[in-house]
């Protein structure tokens, strides 16, 4: 029967008796219930499955709002913050105090800045699109200009200094800056920068005519100058001080000052000591000339320090002053001793012999003072002349000083006087007698 309903066999070709017949019904009843029974199962499978999928599409939904809002608010936030960037850049770009320009790549002007404005005179509305080089280069410096541009345009950054032109046409020093700008890999333009040198450039001019006017002071000055390190390695040398020592600049430039100096200068610089007042002002010391020779300096010294305040080195002038003293040492000699004859003269007597007598007294010394005259000296004068009478005195004086000890004082009191001061030793009881044999013993040498 099941083969006949489900078509597998024809049905039976044979008469069905009336108990076939109803058992053949039942059979057809009890199928249909088991086929309408996998049918609704299946049917709630399938509502099973769909309920399953429709949930799972919803949640895959909500999954992609959610992921949508995110993605939304990634969006404005990172939107806000490139125009927070973007206001802030431009901020900087308004407020710098460096004029700014920008261009495009046939280098026509895109947006200044508020210093470009103030720089060159010109307002926004006027340099927008008008090319850079043509607005605000001179005549003379237009090719230059132009130049820059093409090196820019090439990816290059550059900087340079140079002359350009305000608005009323007078010129301006400019420092100049100018880089590419490269947007997504590719140039969209250059962006340039000019720092106003006017100032700076009338400093400068001050300071080099400020530097000429000392190297040429340095030069001429009548004092020998020289600048040394703080190691005291010589490192300027004026021609005043090469012909003074005999030493060239090449010679002593990069060389210790002990290479010309003597005592006390040898034994240590005070210019760098802490202990020492600066400046030092007319100080004596002694300078070796190249061949030699002693000279009395009077020197000046200073420290040399930089714009902070740092020191780096010194600067000494020195004045050749041995003739000077050679001077004053014949003058206070000359003041001191006869002209003729070199002896001490009165005054200087007085004071040794007040001296002589004070230490006379401190140590219970006896002193012995003699007084000797010529004999017939104005005749010998008035007969041979005044020249051989000097020439006399000279002979005499050179004998009384053949007499005498180093702790002795002689000297010409005037005309033929003369006088001597002795110290008595003090083991020689009659030093009244000792006395007598030094004055025989100076009357035998005449």
């Amino acid at each position: 029967f099941l083969a006949v309903q489900i078509g597998i066999i024809p049905p039976p070709i044979f008469p069905l008796t009336p108990i076939h017949s109803l058992s053949f019904h039942i059979f057809n009843i009890v199928l249909a219930v088991v086929m309408f029974a996998l049918a609704t199962r299946r049917i709630n499978a399938s509502f099973a499955f769909a309920r399953r999928k429709e949930n799972d599409l919803i949640k895959t939904n909500q999954e992609l709002q959610e992921m949508r809002a995110t993605l939304e608010n990634r969006v404005a936030k990172r939107t806000a913050e490139i125009s927070e960037q973007k206001q802030y850049s431009e901020a900087l770009i308004q407020e710098s105090p460096m004029a700014i320009v920008s261009v495009d790549l046939n280098n026509n002007i895109v947006s200044i800045n508020k210093a470009f404005e103030n720089l060159f005179g010109f307002t926004k509305d006027e340099v927008i699109d008008q090319n850079l080089d043509v607005l605000i280069s001179t005549e003379h410096t237009l090719e230059e200009a132009k130049g820059y541009t093409k090196e820019v345009q090439c990816g290059e950054t550059i900087r340079g200094i140079g002359k350009r032109r305000r608005k009323d046409g007078s010129p301006i020093s400019v420092e100049i800056f100018g880089v590419p700008v490269i947007v997504d890999g590719k140039q969209a333009g250059a962006l340039a920068q000019y720092l106003d040198l006017t100032e700076r450039v009338k400093a400068e001019a001050a300071l080099r005519s400020a530097k000429e006017q000392a190297e040429q002071l340095f030069r001429v000055v009548p004092s020998a100058i020289f600048t040394v390190d703080e190691s005291c390695t010589i490192t300027s040398w004026n021609s005043k001080a090469a012909e003074v020592t005999g030493y060239s600049a090449e010679e002593v430039i990069g060389n210790s000052c002990k290479v010309f100096t003597g005592k006390p200068c040898t034994f240590g610089c005070s210019l760098f000591s802490d202990d020492e007042k600066k400046p030092i002002i007319a100080r004596e010391c002694i300078v070796k000339t190249k061949s030699g020779r002693d000279l009395t300096v009077l020197k000046n010294s200073e420290l040399l320090q930089n714009g902070n305040g740092n020191i780096v080195g010194g600067i000494e002038s020195f004045e050749d002053i041995t003739q000077r003293k050679e001077t004053e040492e014949q003058l206070q000699h000359l003041a001191t001793h006869d002209i003729l004859t070199d002896l001490p003269n009165r005054a200087l007597f007085q004071d040794r012999l007040q001296h002589a007598m004070t230490i006379s007294k401190r140590q219970n010394q006896p002193l012995a003072v003699l007084f000797l005259d010529l004999d017939n000296f104005k005749k010998t004068n008035d007969t041979y002349g005044h020249e051989i009478g000097d020439l006399l005195l000279k002979a005499v004086a050179k004998r009384l000083l053949s007499c005498l000890r180093e702790s002795d004082t002689i000297c010409r009191l005037g005309g033929d006087e003369f006088a001597f001061v002795f110290a008595m030793m003090v083991e020689n009881l009659n030093t009244i007698e000792n006395a007598s044999l030094i004055a025989n013993r100076i009357l035998h040498n005449l």
